[in-house]
């Protein structure tokens, strides 16, 4: 440890209520706009036979859930989603306990220089 540097606890930073303040609530579609997961009970996909009698089943249930979704318009690309400041992770990652995994699909639409972000 060097003279004068004070170590920090990271668990000190956490939120500790990350999971209803900074995750996106589930399935909240009061305020326009929102978003969230498909409960698998409504959702209904083409089954294996579709083509042919046109039968739709049940979906399972989702792998991931859904933390946060970003929109936006970008005029340079971004390489390394999560380490970019404009990132949604980047920006809560010292208030998210470490524990946790994310899965971060970042879909550049460079013809319309826009980006979508999901943060599962």
């Amino acid at each position: 440890k060097e003279v004068g540097i004070e170590e920090t606890d990271d668990t000190d930073l956490i939120d500790p209520n990350w999971e209803t303040e900074i995750l996106h609530p589930d399935g909240n579609t009061e305020i326009w706009g929102a978003y969230g997961p498909c409960s698998s009970k409504t959702l209904k996909l083409r089954g294996p036979t579709y083509l042919t009698d046109k039968v739709k089943i049940a979906s399972e249930e989702t792998l991931f859930s859904l933390a946060n979704m970003d929109i936006f318009t970008v005029h340079n690309r971004i390489h390394h989603m999560a380490q970019n400041e404009v990132s949604w992770f980047h920006q809560n990652r010292k208030k998210l306990p470490r524990s946790l995994f994310f899965l971060i699909v970042h879909l550049r639409l460079d013809s319309m220089t826009a980006s979508v972000v999901q943060y599962f």
